[in-house]
């Protein structure tokens, strides 16, 4: 299986589905919708190595959504940070 990091490399496509990207492992891995077949058998391959790797991953999603939240709502933070950050503000 072949895993790549970068969006595009000078002389291939951008996308090209039949390497698994970091982004897309993790959004397969979330529940996602936005993955392709490689990226489902890396993640796959994850969970087989490390079973509580997609309960990991989810935590840390959640983790995040949280600090956002806080930073707009507690402490005022006004700059678009996020999608989430904007449905946050009063």
């Amino acid at each position: 299986m072949i895993v790549g990091d970068r969006c595009s490399r000078p002389g291939t496509k951008a996308l090209d589905p039949r390497i698994a990207r970091s982004g897309r492992i993790h959004d397969y891995l979330l529940a996602g919708k936005d993955h392709y077949a490689a990226d489902r058998a890396v993640g796959d391959q994850l969970i087989a190595q490390a079973p509580g790797y997609r309960i990991l991953a989810r935590g840390a999603r959640l983790g995040f959504l949280r600090a956002v939240r806080t930073v707009v709502v507690e402490a005022g933070v006004r700059p678009p940070l996020h999608d989430t950050a904007d449905g946050g503000r009063p």
